[in-house]
């Protein structure tokens, strides 16, 4: 995916919304896309904290572990949510499970990008708290 193109997904992002142009096109330098194909997991309850995630296209679900071994469907995100930032900031191992839903396209940061860069942005950050606030309701 052209840096162009990764650049137009995080604009659409709530959570880039508030970037300026070029904030914007420098994220997209050093993002990387990855490409799940449906039913396959982007993560795992338990896999270590090391990258942020913004869906570009597609859509995921968040599932927890149940304790007769299955699973339980605790959200659904689709394109311009992001996910994946809350291991980082509390450095402690994924807390739950996050699956493609159909082939999902998603633009990643690395945990010490997402540290350094977006979280020193105070338009971003600011959107980050809200989103975090609002998944606590």
């Amino acid at each position: 995916m052209k840096r162009e193109v990764i650049a137009e997904h995080l604009q659409r992002s709530i959570l880039f919304r508030d970037a300026t142009a070029a904030e914007i096109a420098s994220f997209a330098q050093v993002a990387r896309v990855q490409i799940v194909p449906e039913g396959q997991y982007v993560y795992r309850k338990g896999d270590v904290s090391e990258v942020f995630y913004v869906i570009a296209m597609g859509e995921a679900e968040l599932l927890l572990g149940r304790d007769d071994g299955g699973t339980r469907i605790v959200g659904r995100i689709g394109p311009g949510g992001h996910f994946g930032e809350t291991g980082i900031l509390t450095e402690k191992p994924r807390s739950l499970s996050v699956r493609a839903l159909c082939d999902l396209v998603v633009i990643c940061f690395d945990k010490r990008y997402f540290r350094i860069a977006i979280l020193s942005n105070s338009r971003i950050h600011r959107q980050l708290d809200a989103a975090l606030a609002e998944r606590l309701r």
